[in-house]
């Protein structure tokens, strides 16, 4: 692993499953962090740019939360009702969007995710943007595609 030495006792305890799936965490974050490529690389408008990424990661998120369970209604055969509890749906998405703003905000772990982001190598770096802008646009086909699924499954008119 290129950071090895970075890391901290507990982060080289990781075994390389979670690490890949840090790396990936983090990709996410940083595509989404240098969305807004005009105010970047300036860390003055971090905050903002922080904002950018919590918003990224948590669509990913709420892409596969409502994917598994669209699949899960399907698979059942039994219907949960979720476009009448909208209001519990949107929470839920709020929930999770606040817990990543916590994390990668509040804690100011989103910057030091960017600037460790940056220490990689180029081709690494490449490689996981593009592995990251690859989960990015899968969770979102697989999301369009179980919506699709489950509206014809359950006979819903779009």
């Amino acid at each position: 692993m290129e950071t090895l030495q970075q890391l901290s006792p507990g982060e080289r305890a990781l075994s390389p499953r979670a690490s890949v799936i840090r790396e990936l965490y983090l990709a996410l974050f940083v595509l989404f962090f240098r969305l807004d490529v005009r105010r970047w690389p300036s860390y003055a408008n971090a905050n903002a740019n922080g904002y950018n990424g919590a918003l990224g990661i948590s669509l990913v998120e709420t892409f596969a939360a409502l994917s598994v369970l669209f699949w899960f209604e399907i698979v059942s055969g039994y219907r949960f009702g979720l476009d009448s509890r909208l209001g519990l749906v949107a929470l839920g998405i709020f929930a999770v969007y606040f817990t990543n703003l916590y994390f990668l905000i509040d804690r100011a772990r989103g910057v030091a995710l960017e600037r460790e982001f940056a220490c990689l190598s180029r081709r690494k770096r490449v490689a996981l943007l593009a592995a990251a802008a690859a989960i990015f646009v899968a969770s979102a086909a697989v999301f369009y595609l179980s919506l699709g699924l489950y509206q014809t499954a359950f006979g819903i008119a779009p």
